[in-house]
């Protein structure tokens, strides 16, 4: 049953006194433009937005600049409106809108926004509805970014005994003789970010049902060391 004031699913439609680590709540009706603020979660939210703000206009920012950030656990950011009226409170505007249409995000979804969030900045995590299997939500292939995680890079630059921070590399898929330039850089955290990744998984016929098997390896080019992604396996997935 939906909120009569936030159109939340399960909200008891009154505000809570009690500080809360973590604002969950699933996607509404009105998802794919906005997000309204649960009742129980109002008051939290308004403070540690006002919060900010004064702090923000102390070091001498306007009211203009204050743009909320959503981050996900894939270091994807998005630049969020918040409007607090009589009632109730939204999250909205363009980047919300991409933010669904990257992670593919329906009604019933979850998403986790943690409160002890600082400057404006809120980490969120995303996972999909219990009718759509429950799992961590991901973003599209057609998102321009891939992670490879930490600990992959670190064996890769162990087996390669020399990884520079960021440079190019090739996009290879073994099989079908696709090759696609693209760019890497390994964050603090050790995951390797891969940019240029749309086009190829365009032609490689990439979607959020296959599984795939991949290899990290220098090659040399004209006399230059080049990182090459590349293809081995290319799997359907089973259920």
């Amino acid at each position: 049953m939906a909120c009569d004031v936030c159109r939340n699913l399960n909200c008891p439609g009154v505000e809570s006194d009690v500080a809360q680590s973590f604002l969950i709540v699933s996607l509404p009706r009105c998802y794919e433009s906005c997000l309204y603020v649960p009742c129980y979660y109002r008051n939290q939210v308004i403070s540690l937005i006002s919060l900010w703000k004064d702090e923000a206009s102390e070091d001498g920012f306007e009211d203009e600049d204050f743009d909320l950030v959503f981050s996900t656990t894939e270091e994807l950011s998005y630049k969020i409106k918040f409007t607090d009226g009589n009632h109730r409170s939204k999250f909205h505007g363009p980047g919300w809108e991409k933010l669904i249409r990257d992670y593919d995000l329906f009604y019933g979804d979850i998403i986790q926004l943690d409160l002890q969030a600082e400057d404006f900045f809120f980490p969120i995590d995303l996972m999909l509805s219990e009718s759509r299997g429950g799992y961590k939500a991901f973003p599209k292939p057609s998102v321009d970014r891939l992670k490879i995680p930490a600990i992959v890079t670190n064996d890769l630059r162990m087996k390669l005994g020399y990884l520079p921070l960021k440079g190019s590399m090739r996009l290879v898929q073994i099989f079908s003789s696709l090759d696609f330039p693209g760019t890497y850089c390994i964050h603090k955290d050790g995951r390797m970010a891969i940019t240029g990744i749309s086009a190829f998984a365009d032609a490689a016929r990439l979607t959020v049902d296959c599984v795939v098997l991949i290899g990290i390896q220098w090659h040399t080019v004209r006399g230059e060391d080049s990182l090459s992604l590349v293809i081995i396996g290319l799997y359907k997935k089973t259920e």
